[in-house]
């Protein structure tokens, strides 16, 4: 194709490929505009199904002009195949962006991105279009940090049958971003957009899909039906508790309990960040209270009485030296004992819960499980830049997933009940439990099998700061 010439357009480079057809660079001849164009693959063009989607895509675009959405200039069919003409959009996916973050992108920044995201599919919703595939890969940040939304090949236009493709009882869109009513094959109406959107927005802010480690689509239809998501709280801190609201809402099982349209997820959004300012407001006002107490007046006609702070300091020195004398007496070890935990460490010292070590430490596995990393000792040293997304390159990720390539299709998992408090140091807790471990040794051409005892050391603003093995039981090798 490259060299070729489509109406005025002189096709310059191959851009990008996908499930249906390539994209390329195209050039105007006269006045230099660049275009992208999408050519159907000629495989698929005797094909009469994908040659309606293809064309429905065109057949929506067409309807579809806004800011936020990639435009269509023209459509051509001819007898060197079907070819799509559009705005070309200099940027990256949200999927591609996200990869290439050393740390998560922030709230303030996450909401802005998905403020534009929600303006667009509202648009697109006014006008009876329902996308059916949303997800990252379909949004690009442009080079102004603008947005704009991508593929409608299976878009539907409701209440229009022309440009439904599928039947009711048929599965349309990306497994990871369905919604419930999607791997249900149910009808679909703009609500099934916006649970997809409220998951884009998790993965916007945590850097990561909630279904990632899931391993079957059978697995992941029955998490999107029946099981609530990962709160992002428990991966991502406290700070997100008012972001997860507003994602617990566009997420909701029942499409009654929805947002019932983007405008709501967006008046969210907004309602989110207005009482995280109201309440700083009230927060600086009352510090600013307590910094200057009102003066109090004392009337002019009121006569001074005598000072009695000299009897108050009497009885408070007496007070004080009465409780040293208590002390002396219970005498020094008793109070240190009353105050110590069965560990023998001050309970009100540890920055982390039971809980919390749970949550993250179930998170982390299932990082593991995702992306084949195993927890030896090469891996383990580092592992608090995993788990904070801090100090670490997408280069330096993919060396470690090389130099652990020994340890393949890895799977952790916690026993619970396991879970023990070791002790303190240097302000830092320590916890201790088991994982059953499985994985297929490549050198031994075995499946590996084991219990494994692990310490975890968490710093007081809950980040891993040190991990290790402290033994192995029932090691065993099946081969394979």
């Amino acid at each position: 194709m490259i060299g070729k010439q489509l109406l005025n357009y002189k096709i310059v480079s191959l851009i990008g490929e996908g499930g249906m057809g390539n994209v390329y660079l195209g050039e105007h001849m006269s006045i230099g505009r660049k275009v992208a164009i999408k050519v159907l693959r000629p495989e698929l063009a005797s094909n009469e199904e994908v040659r309606s989607r293809f064309k429905n895509e065109a057949s929506v675009m067409a309807r579809l002009q806004h800011p936020g959405i990639v435009s269509l200039f023209d459509y051509v069919e001819n007898d060197d195949g079907l070819f799509l003409i559009m705005e070309y959009v200099e940027g990256i996916e949200i999927t591609d962006l996200l990869k290439a973050l050393d740390e998560p992108l922030s709230i303030d920044h996450a909401k802005d991105i998905m403020k534009k995201v929600l303006s667009a599919f509202s648009f697109a919703h006014k006008n009876k279009i329902v996308h059916r595939d949303v997800k990252p890969s379909n949004i690009l940040i442009a080079s102004d940090n603008e947005v704009k939304v991508l593929d409608f090949g299976i878009a539907k236009l409701v209440g229009d049958s022309q440009f439904n493709l599928t039947k009711t009882g048929t599965q349309v869109g990306t497994v990871f971003y369905m919604s419930p009513e999607q791997v249900k094959a149910k009808e679909l109406d703009q609500r099934s957009d916006i649970y997809s959107l409220g998951i884009t927005f998790y993965e916007l802010l945590a850097g990561f899909c909630p279904y990632k480690s899931m391993t079957s689509e059978y697995e992941i239809y029955d998490k999107i039906v029946r099981e609530p998501l990962l709160p992002l709280t428990d991966t991502m801190g406290d700070a997100y508790a008012q972001v997860w609201e507003v994602i617990q809402k566009a997420t909701e099982k029942d499409v009654e309990d929805r947002f019932q349209n983007c405008d709501e997820f967006i008046a969210a959004l907004d309602t989110e960040v207005s009482k995280a300012k109201i309440e700083k407001t009230v927060v600086q006002a009352e510090e600013q209270v307590k910094a200057s107490p009102i003066p109090m007046q004392t009337p002019a006609s009121q006569p001074k009485k005598k000072s009695m702070a000299w009897l108050y300091i009497v009885l408070s020195l007496v007070v004080i030296v009465s409780i040293v004398a208590v002390v002396q007496l219970i005498g020094n070890d008793e109070v240190r004992d009353d105050s110590v935990n069965k560990t023998g460490t001050i309970e009100r010292d540890q920055p982390i819960s039971e809980d919390r070590v749970k949550s993250t430490m179930n998170s982390y596995y299932r990082d593991i499980n995702n992306d084949n990393f195993n927890a030896n000792d090469y891996y383990a040293p580092r592992v608090k830049q995993f788990i904070t997304k801090s100090n670490i390159t997408t280069t330096e990720i993919m060396n470690l997933r090389i130099a652990n390539s020994e340890y393949l299709n890895t799977q952790a998992s916690i026993n619970n009940s396991s879970i023990q408090f070791s002790h303190m140091e240097n302000n830092d807790s320590y916890w201790t439990y088991w994982i059953d471990f499985q994985c297929y040794r490549k050198k031994k051409h075995a499946i590996q099998t084991c219990q494994t005892q692990i310490e975890v050391g968490f710093n007081e603003d809950k980040l891993i700061v040190s991990y290790r093995e402290l033994q192995v039981k029932n090691l065993k090798f099946e081969s394979y």
